[in-house]
């Protein structure tokens, strides 16, 4: 793990240069970013500052404790490995629970590594293929956001939260200053 907090600062010229070869706007980087890592103060796993959970693809991974919102049915079907970390379990209004446990999520060697994954996951994985292919015709930023955290998180309120910060003056600061100085 990197000894040191990843900032604002440092995260935008990455999501700026994605932005620039992917498309993939730098502000729902960073919004996802600010959102998974506590504004680049925490990781899941080595490099992991998306909240990416391991896939097959992944050849290095760590269990890491975190917070889901799960149905009854969801909670059945984590793998015991999983299961058997869960540390409380809180019933919400809405039929689902608050559960308390550590998942598997994907390790990196650098935060390139972690950035060219997400990008890769969100622009070309199949979770994402519709959401992706409507943005590149209709460049909806909300329409994105709304479909990728169906997915994404299990979160209800995971879209608006990444609709906000995406806006939020400093985001947009942040942004503005890379593209013009990188």
């Amino acid at each position: 793990m990197p000894a040191a907090k990843i900032t604002l600062a440092e995260i935008a010229p990455h999501a700026v240069a994605i932005e620039r070869r992917t498309g993939l706007p730098a502000v729902v980087l960073i919004a996802q970013w600010a959102i998974e890592s506590g504004w680049g103060a925490k990781q899941s796993g080595r490099w992991n500052f998306f909240g990416i959970t391991k896939a097959s693809r992944h050849a290095k991974w760590a269990m890491v404790p975190t917070r889901e919102v799960l149905t009854a049915e969801q909670i059945n079907a984590l793998p015991a490995d999983e299961a058997a970390t869960v540390t409380r379990r809180h019933a919400r209004p809405d039929g689902r629970f608050d559960v308390w446990l550590s998942r598997k999520f994907a390790a990196y060697d650098t935060l390139d590594e972690g950035l060219e994954d997400y990008a890769r996951l969100l622009t070309t994985g199949a979770p994402y293929a519709k959401a992706w292919a409507a943005y590149r015709l209709d460049s909806n930023l909300d329409s994105l956001v709304e479909a990728i955290a169906k997915r994404y998180a299990t979160d209800p309120r995971y879209a608006e939260l990444v609709k906000r910060i995406a806006r939020q003056t400093n985001v947009l600061q942040a942004v503005e200053k890379a593209r013009q100085t990188h």
